[in-house]
């Protein structure tokens, strides 16, 4: 099992790229911003929360068109990134979801993290929306709501999601699929939005900038008891 110490270090065992790793960043921060600003902060499983938004996305090389990217540093180091991916899909297969929670399973041993990781299927999604624990619910809405370029509404994400899989084999090209999923996430913002003492469509990139620099030192364990680490919130 691989010692981490720091999620940045996970993120270079793992050789996570860039544009991957702010990405998760950001949906960390969002998802921390937001459980802060409950009525009820006490709703939410704060540590568990954060580890679960760093680690989300882990696996998500496997499922990049390399070519047709508008990433840029992937652009100019592109045969190194589809020698990575060509490694990690040796490693851990070309479903971005099962990859991510072997990774993580690598890291961590703590069962309930490694569900909540599962949780990227539109049935998952039902399950957020459905269920009354609003951990699962945060961690399911914050990444609805960060796209390549920063803080968005679910719409403008939505948008993003559909022009960028157009004609592509994944779920994420099926147009029913994706107005299904849309739908659930807005519903689900709108019972976050409920319990909130903010806004949640005042959010953006300022709000969370904060909160992002202070996210590259929190530690996951390797033990069932999860994370440790420094207090994001400012």
């Amino acid at each position: 099992m691989a010692q981490v110490h720091t999620i940045q270090e996970a993120y270079e065992r793992y050789r996570v790229p860039p544009n991957l790793q702010t990405h998760m960043y950001w949906v960390t921060a969002m998802a921390v911003y937001v459980s802060d600003h409950l009525l009820d902060p006490t709703q939410v499983r704060r540590d568990f929360l954060i580890a679960a938004c760093l680690l989300h996305d882990m696996g998500n090389i496997v499922k990049f068109d390399l070519d047709k990217t508008p990433d840029s540093h992937i652009q100019e180091h592109k045969e190194y990134w589809r020698k990575v991916q060509q490694e990690v899909k040796a490693l851990y297969g070309d479903d971005e979801g099962v990859a991510t929670v072997v990774m993580a399973r690598e890291i961590t041993q703590n069962e309930e993290l490694l569900r909540l990781l599962g949780m990227s299927s539109l049935s998952k999604i039902m399950h957020a929306h459905e269920s009354s624990d609003m951990t699962i619910k945060i961690f399911r809405y914050a990444d609805e709501r960060i796209s390549p370029k920063g803080v968005v509404t679910v719409d403008e994400r939505y948008d993003d999601i559909a022009k960028r899989y157009k004609g592509r084999d994944h779920p994420l090209a099926d147009a029913k699929y994706l107005a299904q999923r849309r739908q659930l996430v807005q519903e689900m913002e709108k019972q976050i939005q409920t319990a909130s003492s903010i806004s949640l469509q005042s959010i953006t990139s300022n709000t969370l900038d904060t909160y992002v620099r202070k996210l590259t030192t929190f530690v996951i364990t390797s033990h069932n008891e999860l994370v440790g680490g420094q207090n994001v919130k400012t």
